[in-house]
């Protein structure tokens, strides 16, 4: 067996993406471990501190080593194995991803000192992941932290809050540590969202779901500090035809919204002081992506599932709203101006913008209305996947019926928006936008609907439907920077050669979306 090493679990979010499978630990040996997590900014960490002090809290430092492959072949089976000094003590964990967002399965052993023992999971199902490792197992990266303590009774539950300060190291790069959790060690589940809510909207904290472990092995990957926070893209979702309806939605809406989270906590600042403006503006403009994603989740099943919390929705979609203003700015001084510079454009003053006339996206990031609608739709995906175990029997996603309804519904769209680009070009700038918005969705709900559908029809329309997307995109990029530069033509006459190329590339555009959505309509519909 190849001796120790450190590991960094990736958080899958509920998308059964792991490379390296495993069963679940044994039942006499395990615990299920159900925590909230979420980051202190630095205006909050005083009063944080002292809320604890005040509770008397207790205080203990932990010094923790995290093992994994050079390869990371632990990692890549969603395994973290640590040793921690936990006060004089020594104890060795191995975690893997749990049943959901807050869960992790646990198991703990005492250790007498900072040796690690593979042979401990000898006899359980992990065994043979240590078994068929390739490579050896090394230290990749330390924790060292301050943890201050204070258990709380909230009505029928008990709940272990825990406030870490502290650094990931590893070699001669760092993170700085400062998060909260909460953790439930007896009682409901709620009880967690409840007082994780109540924390959040005294202090202002921000929902960050990623472990130490996950933050420690990026680190220890080698990125530098600047390039640890890239963008969170769109992962793959996989499920079997076989899975039940509500399994299939959550794994969906549950990969959205980890999109829609971690680029959330980036945008509102954690760890991402050295990002340049390029990365920050991709923040905003993945986690819209995101959005979009878990909208058109809803669109897809919501025949079969209970809406998410009509307050929380609402807040998401002013959000994106907001977020899409800075995301025009950012595209014009980002991508399209440098186009037309490039082209000839003679120099001009750019207008300077007040920073109150709008909105900061780091403040609506990290602001408390959208961090609780964040925390109210992950409550709503968790609430859900407890119903979802305890339905008996479920219904599958393969049932003729289920199968019918989604194709039917994916047809519906992709009908109304063949109709509609048959005359692209004639239609107004705003009905224009509207079928991008609904090109998006279809594309999006191809993919939540994979398994259903014969590859052989589903690459060529999705195919189409990413050049629709792409050529549409362009083109709402072009009137947006139009929209920008007539305002200036009054007092920069100069300006009016952005126009010029502005307008004679949304021609090319407008023409390129007329050839492919012709091209769309020669797909004809689904079969499933």
């Amino acid at each position: 067996m190849p001796a120790a090493s450190s590991c960094a679990g990736q958080n899958h979010f509920a998308c059964r993406c792991a490379t390296m499978r495993h069963d679940p630990l044994p039942a006499h040996s395990a615990m299920i471990e159900r925590e909230l997590k979420l980051y202190v900014p630095a205006a909050a960490r005083v009063a944080v501190a002292r809320a604890l002090q005040e509770s008397q809290a207790r205080q203990i430092t932990l010094h923790a080593r995290y093992y994994d492959t050079a390869t990371r072949e632990l990692a890549d089976a969603g395994i973290a194995l640590r040793l921690r000094k936990e006060g004089p003590d020594w104890v060795q964990t191995l975690k893997t991803q749990g049943a959901d967002a807050l869960s992790r399965t646990e198991l703990n052993a005492p250790r007498p000192g900072p040796t690690l023992n593979t042979a401990l999971y000898d006899g359980t199902p992990l065994a043979a992941v240590f078994t068929q490792l390739k490579e050896p197992l090394a230290l990749r990266y330390e924790t060292l932290i301050t943890r201050t303590t204070l258990t709380l009774e909230h009505f029928d539950a008990t709940i272990e809050i825990a406030y870490d300060t502290g650094v990931i190291t590893s070699g001669e790069h760092s993170l700085p540590v400062s998060e909260i959790e909460f953790e439930l060690v007896t009682g409901h589940v709620e009880a967690l969202f409840d007082v994780g809510a109540q924390w959040l909207q005294r202090f202002g904290l921000v929902l960050d779901l990623r472990s130490k472990a996950e933050r420690g092995d990026t680190l220890a990957s080698g990125a530098l500090p600047e390039q640890l926070c890239r963008p969170r893209r769109a992962r793959i979702i996989v499920f079997e035809s076989s899975s039940s309806i509500d399994s299939a939605y959550l794994a969906c809406a549950n990969e959205s919204l980890a999109q829609i989270i971690q680029n959330t906590a980036y945008a509102a600042g954690t760890d991402t002081a050295s990002a340049s403006r390029l990365v920050r503006a991709e923040y905003v403009h993945q986690l819209r992506v995101g959005i979009r994603r878990l909208r058109s989740c809803w669109k897809l099943f919501n025949r079969w599932v209970p809406d998410a919390d009509a307050t929380d929705r609402a807040t998401l979609r002013e959000s994106f709203t907001i977020f899409g203003s800075s995301r025009d700015r950012d595209v014009i001084r980002l991508e399209v101006e440098p186009q037309i510079k490039k082209a000839g454009m003679p120099r001009y003053r750019r207008p300077r913008e007040r920073a109150a006339s709008r909105a900061q996206p780091e403040a609506v990031a990290g602001g408390i209305p959208l961090q609780m609608a964040l925390l109210g739709l992950l409550k709503h995906l968790v609430l859900l996947n407890e119903r979802a175990a305890s339905e008996v029997p479920p219904v599958p996603l393969s049932s003729s019926a289920a199968r019918a309804a989604i194709v039917h519904r994916l047809n519906t769209w992709l009908k109304k928006i063949t109709k509609a680009g048959s005359r692209f070009e004639q239609l107004p700038v705003e009905t224009q936008h509207d079928l991008r918005k609904q090109a998006k969705s279809l594309r999006y709900g191809l993919d939540f609907s994979e398994c259903l559908l014969p590859r052989a029809e589903l690459e060529p329309l999705r195919t189409t439907l990413t050049q629709i997307q792409k050529s549409l995109g362009d083109l709402n990029d072009y009137y947006c920077a139009e929209e920008y530069y007539l305002a200036l033509t009054g007092s920069q006459p100069q300006v009016w050669f952005a126009i010029g190329w502005l307008r004679a590339g949304q021609d090319r555009q407008k023409s390129q979306a007329q050839t492919l959505f012709r091209q769309l309509a020669k797909h004809g519909f689904l079969k499933g």
